[in-house]
């Protein structure tokens, strides 16, 4: 891969996040909220605003309710940075999903809420296969990136990936559990990198419950086979990469009281490698910026924004070790 490889982000299941600041937040109680955001998202999307703020231009593909579609171009145009964002989403019938995120800062937790969004047809992932075909060729990197809508299952997502590598291009995949275990088996080449958070890569990998650090170190480097890069995203906790070369783990202390929100920040964090690295980095540099980035991005109230001022101090702070 190089500097100059086309990434083409592809969100099959686009969303609409709604942000909610609720301090004291109680199941059950009538509670005052702040609204912070309110955006056109989905992780392929967050991915490719992410890039593009880093100076790197992408096209973004995937789906998206036609409701929606128009809303969802003007957002993509607009974004800041050097890179752009070339909005290739294909509308369907059906509503974008809704994910509503609700910020307790006194109690420090995040709850998620999530509406169901468009139901597709053979149709659709039709179009969404002759377009992965018309854009895959040597030097281009596809991410495919979130969960996946009704009218899709792990199969249809698995013919896409091996049509994108049989054109030539590298294939990250960034997905739920299920389908990122489903599909590294069903794929047969080795993709260049998976990024699941811990919980994900728990559930690809067959474990029940949650993984300590030692066993997802161990699994991380047996997926060596399947997949060139593993980055596993670990919350406060930081991040962990395992390639080829070795195994390193980092992460990137702050003041908790700065974090706005941590919506979007693990989208931030596989942006920032992916960039790292087609920009000539080696893997614990790459980790450290994107630690940065990721820490950046949790900063500001919407999904993959992020000041890249921000980003360069944190770089500094960013500590990787070599395990």
């Amino acid at each position: 891969m190089s500097g100059t490889a086309t990434v083409i982000t592809v969100t099959m299941n686009t969303a609409i996040d709604r942000v909610l600041r609720v301090p004291g937040f109680e199941v059950g109680g009538h509670l005052p909220a702040q609204a912070v955001s309110h955006t056109p998202a989905g992780k392929g999307v967050n991915l490719a605003r992410a890039l593009a703020r880093l100076g790197r231009s992408t096209i973004a593909t995937g789906f998206v309710g036609q409701g929606e579609a128009g809303r969802f171009e003007a957002f993509l145009s607009a974004g800041e940075g050097l890179g752009r964002v070339t909005n290739q989403l294909l509308s369907v019938r059906g509503p974008t999903r809704e994910n509503i995120t609700v910020v307790d800062p006194d109690g420090g937790t995040d709850t998620h809420l999530r509406t169901q969004g468009y139901e597709l047809t053979g149709n659709d992932l039709a179009r969404l296969s002759t377009k992965v075909g018309l854009l895959s060729r040597e030097g281009a990197v596809f991410v495919f990136a979130g969960s996946l809508p009704v009218g899709m299952d792990h199969d249809a997502l698995a013919a896409l990936v091996r049509k994108a590598q049989w054109g030539g291009a590298d294939v990250v995949l960034d997905l739920d559990g299920g389908a990122l275990g489903d599909v590294l088996g069903a794929v047969g080449k080795a993709v260049w990198m998976i990024s699941p958070n811990r919980k994900e890569f728990a559930q690809a990998m067959g474990h029940s419950g949650e993984m300590a650090f030692d066993e997802v170190l161990e699994a991380a480097r047996s997926a060596g086979a399947r997949a060139g890069w593993v980055l596993v995203s670990m919350g406060s906790e930081g991040g962990l990469l395992v390639t080829e070369s070795g195994a390193y783990r980092g992460v990137c202390e702050v003041d908790h009281s700065r974090v706005v929100s941590t919506v979007g920040s693990g989208d931030c964090l596989v942006a920032a490698v992916v960039d790292a690295h087609l920009r000539g980095l080696g893997p614990s540099e790459a980790l450290g910026r994107g630690l940065a980035v990721a820490t950046a991005s949790t900063f500001n109230a919407y999904p993959a924004d992020f000041d890249l001022e921000d980003a360069r101090e944190l770089a500094g702070l960013a500590r990787v070790e070599e395990l």
